[in-house]
């Protein structure tokens, strides 16, 4: 069985990181569209109008080769999807099944490192905009 992942395209983030947080991956965009009341009950209730709006998203990774010199190279790898617009699948646990969620998105800014007092340890910061606002369940 597969584990949790991000595609960026066909390509398997987990071959080069382990995401350290999901948090960026599993947020919604904002509302796109205006508020629509519904006063035919008691008090009025406000729901966001349409879909969600594009978003940033902030996926933080740890490098996974075995020296620290790879792993800035796969870094730098990854800086070749900057400004090209991808599919993204992450593949997370719902319920105990692997479930694919889609979108288009474009990196927006290099991947970033910080943090390399731990030898061997790469962390590196890759921030997405969700063109599509969210996520579209895969077939």
């Amino acid at each position: 069985m597969a584990d949790p992942t991000l595609l960026i395209g066909a390509f398997d983030l987990a071959t080069v990181a382990v995401i350290e947080n999901w948090d960026g991956l599993l947020d919604t965009g904002p509302p796109k569209g205006d508020l629509l009341e519904f006063d035919f009950a008691g008090g009025a209730v406000w729901v966001p109008a349409g879909v969600s709006d594009a978003y940033t998203m902030v996926v933080l990774i740890v490098m996974t080769a075995d020296s620290e010199d790879a792993a800035v190279a796969d870094v730098l790898a990854l800086g070749a999807y900057l400004g090209v617009e991808v599919t993204l699948t992450r593949r997370t646990l719902l319920d105990g099944v692997l479930t694919d969620h889609t979108c288009r998105a474009v990196m927006t800014s290099r991947p970033t490192q910080w943090d390399l007092t731990y030898l061997g340890r790469v962390p590196v910061t890759l921030t997405w905009q969700n063109l599509d606002g969210g996520w579209t369940p895969a077939p």
